[in-house]
């Protein structure tokens, strides 16, 4: 019998590995392949088109931060996912609040506000450039209100605010949603005990909401800055990193090293500091988390 026993164990976890291999496999293939892949790239200067590669060692690395284009590309995207994390946490919290003091249609008001954010970015991105026209929407509008009318996306100094305004447009929501179910989970006794105190509306938001949501802020944070840090589509759709390099991230700029100037070595240094920054920061991030939910529970 305890024979049988174990022969039915071990059949039973043979069945098990194997309903996981695929699994197991697809993650290997893209996630683990690809990132050894480019640690391997890195440390080479690997020219596609010639088909010639040579161990360089921290070559690239070096001369990266000589790289003319490396330091306007890093502030670039230092300033668009400052603006945007800033503007998509103020508004989302804004939304959400308004939301939860409208009772009577809060039901069906969130699916409105969740339109943008279910469009794909490249489709994002090519609304956008209609609006952005010359003849577009948002000047028209300008023209209405009586403000002369503005070159957006095809002006170096307005083209990251206008890449602002759109990744506003989509990723709000999502900001909202996560702060929204926040803020219908804190029992109204707080809120109360708040109102018997005296407390005006500020006072509410500042000592009793916001405390209570600074871990779902925190992770909201922790998300969006991963994304908006490697944002490729809407600028990709919409820019393709100008007018000349006024909008090339870095993100960006680690495609046109690989896919367009063939230079993989180049480009896989470029995706392992992008990996390094958001790896350190979601992680910091990620353990204010855990030390504000712990604080919370003790």
């Amino acid at each position: 019998m305890a024979g049988c026993r174990m022969r039915k164990r071990k059949r039973r976890k043979l069945i098990i590995w194997l309903l996981l291999l695929p699994a197991v496999v697809y993650l290997l293939a893209v996630t683990v392949y690809p990132f050894v892949f480019t640690v391997f790239a890195s440390f080479t200067d690997w020219y596609l088109l010639e088909n010639t590669r040579s161990f360089t060692g921290v070559a690239n690395f070096v001369s990266l931060l000589k790289d003319q284009w490396f330091w306007p590309s890093l502030r670039i995207i230092l300033v668009f996912t400052g603006a945007c994390l800033l503007g998509e946490h103020f508004l989302g919290l804004a939304l959400a609040l308004l939301l939860s003091l409208t009772r009577k249609v809060k039901e069906w008001l969130p699916l409105v506000f969740m339109i943008p954010m279910m469009l794909p970015p490249i489709v994002t991105a090519l609304i956008w450039k209609l609006i952005y026209r010359p003849l577009g929407v948002a000047n028209w509008v300008l023209e209405k209100v009586g403000i002369r009318p503005l070159e957006w996306i095809l002006n170096s100094s307005q083209v990251v605010p206008s890449l602002i305004m759109v990744d506003l447009w989509q990723w709000t929501p999502f900001v909202m949603l996560i702060l929204f179910s926040g803020i219908v989970s804190i029992p109204n006794e707080l809120f109360d005990a708040a109102d018997i105190d005296g407390g005006s509306l500020w006072a509410r938001v500042r000592f009793v909401l916001l405390p209570l949501l600074t871990p779902l802020l925190t992770v909201s944070v922790m998300l969006r800055f991963i994304y908006l840090f490697t944002t490729f589509d809407i600028i990709a759709g919409l820019t393709r990193g100008g007018p000349g390099q006024a909008s090339m991230t870095l993100y960006y700029y680690s495609y046109l090293k690989a896919f367009e100037w063939f230079r993989l070595g180049e480009a896989g240094t470029l995706n392992l500091l992008i990996f390094a920054i958001t790896m350190v920061t979601g992680t910091l991030l990620l353990n204010k988390v855990f030390r504000e939910v712990g604080g919370f529970y003790d």
